[in-house]
């Protein structure tokens, strides 16, 4: 911002023509305007205050944000970490335990340090009115320079004052950035620890979820274990019973085979031919006689001597007989004697075999019965645990409910912790901008007490000093300042009268924005605290309406004051030169 002095409206004067043949006076007088209008431009350049001020309002709407937030049940019950870690890795101690009275905390912090601050700048304008007045201390020292006695008793006095004047101010201005470095540091702390609970809360978020799932996933194990478990009892009780048939036939078989004897077995295989005699047809000699000696026979009778060759004839055909049945009852026997040995080894082939399947039987079946007694007794384990998992889902339902309700109620937490992470960046941001404005105002208060004031002072007391007072004593004899030395403290009086004017305006400024927006908007911030929600939200969009209402009328009330002050800068600084060195300005 850039300012036309030379078409200012403060008053103009005429040169003066008796400046006592002084020509330091003369070249004061000349450069003047040029001296102004370098204040001016030093003051535009180094305190772009007008943006700081414009975020008060915003930052007291966010501060309400946070207010409002902190009185929330479920703020109240959000635990952070004790500490919070800034830019730089300093770690920011929190002075309590939960979001809620965190959040009260800030904006407590920041209504202390908006309050202290207009304290502060009040104080700042008064130190530097004082010194600056057309009766000030600057004024006064430099008319003690022109008069010896008021010098003896009255410059070191003078020159203290202004020294702890100087002090003031900056200890003053020192204070306020503290606070709200203070307070831009607290906030970033909470942010970050907000931050770390928002990971917090997903995490455990995430593990409920889980955590039910999983019991969920149990309960169906369960159920599903105790259904396999009952189809495999269903199917070896089948099994079992099939095994026992099984055994039960092959014993039967067993059973009576053991009652069948080899004799049995032919008996019931060849019946007839075991128990049938073997027959041998008889057939007795027969004599080959003719037709005349059949009847000769027939007539005559047979002769002694045939009688006894059929005799013997009959005898030898028994005999015959006799030994072909003997023959036909060996081979017969013979013949029973390996029907009886092959029906013996088919019996016991059979017996064996029977046995054998028996002892498979009795094997499967004894297999079967005991997969049985572990199915039925995993069954009656499962069941167990069925029912003691059904005993613990049961018992923890109220517990699986509040998993539930606290799904929500993190939800919440989480909104809660979104919108106070996004209010305290907000907030940041504003605070940020006020932290930089305080910096700016120290820095020129800090600037121009060391640098015009230390060397204003520093050269009154070299000036003391050369007219043989002694250092730092209380009463200085015989003040000489020569003409040379008359001209430089009176430019470095004139810088300081012009700096320490534009300071303590910039404090006055800030002083009557305080009491015009920053106070009254703290007040309004507190006061949504009370309200019911409907009451609230009314309000609420009142206040926000307010707060850009002034952020406009702060712009304005700002560019206003930036032209009064470079004004009132040029006018003081004038007649200063005018009243205290009689120097009328050249234009």
């Amino acid at each position: 911002m850039s300012y036309d002095f030379e078409s200012s409206n403060c008053p103009k004067f005429t040169q003066d023509a008796n400046l006592n043949g002084d020509p330091h006076k003369y070249m004061i007088q000349k450069s003047l305007p040029k001296l102004i209008q370098k204040i001016a431009q030093e003051a535009s350049t180094n305190n772009n205050w007008a943006p700081a001020l414009r975020a008060a309002p915003a930052a007291i709407s966010v501060m309400a944000t946070c207010l409002v937030a902190s009185t929330s049940k479920l703020a109240g019950a959000i635990e952070v970490n004790p500490t919070g870690t800034i830019p730089g890795g300093e770690e920011i101690k929190l002075p309590h335990k939960y979001l809620s009275t965190n959040l009260q905390y800030c904006s407590d912090l920041g209504r202390i340090a908006f309050s202290e601050a207009q304290n502060s700048m009040h104080r700042l304008r008064g130190y530097a009115e004082y010194m600056t007045d057309t009766d000030g201390l600057i004024s006064n020292i430099l008319e003690m320079l022109e008069d010896e006695e008021a010098a003896r008793y009255n410059l070191r006095t003078a020159m203290e004052d202004l020294q702890e004047n100087a002090d003031r101010c900056k200890k003053e201005t020192n204070s306020i950035k503290g606070k709200f470095q203070m307070l831009l540091d607290f906030i970033m702390a909470l942010q970050n620890a907000a931050i770390e609970k928002q990971n917090d809360t997903q995490i455990r978020q995430k593990q409920n979820s889980d955590r039910v799932r999983r019991r969920d996933e149990e309960r169906k194990a369960y159920i599903a274990r105790i259904d396999f478990c009952r189809g495999e009892v269903e199917r070896l009780k089948d099994e079992f019973s099939a095994a026992h048939e099984d055994w039960r036939k092959a014993k039967e078989t067993v059973d009576g085979l053991a009652l069948v004897s080899s004799l049995d077995a032919v008996a019931d295989i060849d019946d007839e031919v075991i128990f049938k005699e073997p027959e041998v047809k008889y057939e007795a000699p027969q004599e080959k006689v003719g037709y005349f000696n059949a009847a000769k026979h027939s007539w005559f009778g047979k002769s002694a001597s045939r009688k006894a060759d059929e005799a013997h004839a009959r005898k030898e055909a028994r005999e015959d007989q006799e030994k072909r049945q003997k023959d036909e009852r060996a081979r017969y026997d013979q013949k029973v004697e390996k029907l009886l040995q092959k029906r013996q080894h088919e019996l016991n082939v059979a017996k064996e075999e029977a046995q054998e399947r028996m002892k498979t039987a009795q094997s499967t079946f004894e297999m079967v019965q005991t997969k049985l007694e572990h199915a039925k007794t995993e069954l009656s384990v499962q069941k167990e645990q069925h029912l003691q998992a059904k005993l613990d889902l049961d018992a923890s339902q109220a517990d699986l409910e509040a998993l539930a309700n606290e799904k929500i109620e993190l939800k919440d937490i989480l909104d809660i912790i979104e919108s106070s992470i996004k209010s305290l960046k907000q907030m940041k941001q504003y605070v940020d901008d006020m932290c930089e404005f305080f910096k700016e105002v120290s820095t020129e208060v800090q600037n121009t007490m060391d640098g015009p004031m230390h060397k204003f002072l520093t050269k009154i007391d070299n000036a003391a000093i050369a007219s043989g007072n002694k250092k730092d004593s209380r009463k200085i004899e015989n003040l000489s300042v020569d003409q040379v030395n008359k001209g430089q403290l009176a430019q470095v009086a004139l810088r300081l009268q012009g700096k320490l004017s534009i300071i303590g305006d910039v404090a006055g400024v800030y002083v009557s924005i305080s009491k015009l927006y920053i106070k009254p908007g703290i007040n309004k911030m507190e006061g949504l605290t009370y309200l019911s929600h409907s009451e609230y939200t009314l309000q609420l969009a009142e206040f926000k309406e307010w707060c850009s209402n002034s952020v406009e009328e702060i712009e304005g009330f700002s560019r206003k004051q930036t032209r009064i002050m470079i004004d009132r800068m040029a006018v003081g600084v004038r007649a200063v030169a005018r009243e205290t060195l009689a120097i009328e300005s050249s234009n």
